[in-house]
């Protein structure tokens, strides 16, 4: 525990282990634990609280010390503080082991990272608050309560109570805030609210009318009745997109209903009305999007590339129209296939920014909004490096100092180990010689994949 704070709050560092139990796929309690937990509990928040010793021991010395008509009210305090420790030690126990085998969703990653933050609710304002992350690779349990925020290029998949899917895209922030499972008493009730980014959702069939399965926003609440839907929430807005079924959108106190291969846009600072309901935008799709990238402070990302030909894949509405643009200006048009995909090639003329987006155009004249613009960096330049030290090939010395400038955003190595670069491009670093010929290798390379090489040799005598 590293401190209880003016709110209340307090990290549970010291208690992670206790905690870890939640991992396991069944957790046995013994007898007394309640108590030796919030014993546990209370010490350290009281220790670490006063940098003072633990209770126990201040509670010992008191006695020691303190002069006979004094030991009444110590032992009423520490009556009181024995019955504080028992109903925290109840309460919080309470929470770590209600847990029934259905009510928590599990998380799988396929790539990149999220970081889980649970806060359990211990006695009146005190809250203990867990940090968790998941590799690629892992799984956990979330809970009900948990809030998942996940990283730059993450493919992270939540299965929830009710068989349900939820795949969460990067750089989303997604707050599970109800999970109880259907059962003879109560029925399904599956909440989440998506604060930024993007989530594609497949819901199995609900069983009654009294089943509840939404995805809230900032902007809307989405219900479902078993379909699968998409929704993006960024700066400009919130969209949702219906794939299969029927969703059902609130806002305003007004209810749009959202069929298959249609789509609602809520623009920010607009009234949406029935009809703004249109045909789903394209989804755009290419290797580029998957590799470097930069996010901006308006929230809109640089995707790098220093490819001759940028491969897109589009996914739309069977047998549609595909108006591919280009800043602002109609690039190319394809057709669909009966799946909805189509294919085209993008040869950027020069180096430079370019933005993407795609419309799609039904026989019946309706056209979609366009879809969200990507904006592709086109670098095919290697960055500038520079050596200022070692500034002789001979050195007398057995450690050197590395030193030189190049441009901010690159990743360079120092014979294969990263070495930092601060924000004017500059770097420096001490390299350990051997006596005789040292080979030295910098390489910098740039988020669109270009590199230089620098090679030496440094003979120390």
């Amino acid at each position: 525990m590293t401190s209880l704070e003016s709110q209340h709050q307090a990290d549970d560092s010291d208690l992670v282990r206790l905690f870890s139990l939640l991992e396991d796929e069944q957790v046995t309690m013994r007898a007394g634990f309640e108590f030796d937990l919030g014993r546990t509990l209370y010490t350290s928040l009281d220790a670490q609280a006063t940098g003072a010793r633990p209770l126990g021991e201040r509670i010992s010395g008191w006695l020691a010390v303190m002069p006979r008509q004094s030991f009444r009210p110590v032992l009423v305090a520490t009556a009181f503080a024995a019955a504080m420790v028992l109903l925290i030690g109840l309460v919080l126990s309470s929470q770590l082991f209600s847990i029934g085998e259905t009510q928590y969703a599990s998380l799988s990653l396929d790539s990149g990272t999220v970081n889980v933050t649970r806060a359990l609710h211990i006695i009146g304002d005190i809250e203990l608050t867990r940090h968790l992350q998941a590799q690629a690779g892992e799984e956990m349990r979330i809970l009900q309560g948990d809030k998942i925020v996940s990283g730059q290029d993450t493919i992270a998949v939540l299965v929830l109570p009710d068989k349900s899917r939820v795949e969460l895209g990067a750089q989303s922030a997604l707050d599970v805030t109800d999970l109880q499972p259907r059962s003879e008493s109560l029925p399904l009730a599956i909440t989440m609210r998506l604060e930024r980014g993007n989530v594609r959702t497949e819901v199995e069939h609900l069983a009654s009318e009294a089943d509840k399965f939404e995805v809230s926003t900032p902007d809307l609440v989405a219900q479902v009745k078993g379909t699968v839907f998409r929704l993006d929430v960024g700066s400009a807005g919130t969209r949702v997109a219906t794939d299969e079924g029927l969703v059902q959108v609130k806002f305003d106190g007004q209810q749009i209903d959202v069929a298959a291969g249609r789509e609602l846009s809520l623009l920010l600072g607009e009234t949406v009305h029935a009809l703004d309901v249109r045909p789903q935008s394209p989804r755009l799709q290419s290797e580029i999007l998957s590799g470097a990238s930069n996010t901006l402070e308006d929230g809109s990302t640089l995707y790098y590339t220093s490819a001759e030909r940028l491969s897109w894949h589009i996914q739309a509405l069977p047998n549609a129209s595909i108006l591919f643009y280009v800043d602002d200006e109609v690039y190319a048009s394809i057709q669909t296939d009966m799946q909805g995909v189509g294919f085209l090639e993008f040869v950027p003329p020069e180096e430079g920014i370019y933005r993407v987006t795609a419309v799609t155009e039904l026989p019946n004249t309706e056209s979609s909004l366009p879809a969200p613009e990507k904006q592709i960096v086109v670098d095919r330049t290697p960055p500038s490096l520079v050596l200022v030290e070692p500034s002789e090939p001979q050195v007398s010395e057995e450690r050197v100092r590395v030193k030189g400038r190049t441009e901010p955003d690159v990743e360079l190595l120092l014979n294969g180990v990263p070495i930092s670069i601060n924000a004017d491009g500059e770097f420096e670093e001490l390299l350990d010689l051997v006596l005789g010929a040292n080979e030295m290798e910098l390489v910098a390379t740039d988020l669109a994949g270009n590199s230089i090489r620098l090679k030496s040799v440094i003979i120390y005598e």
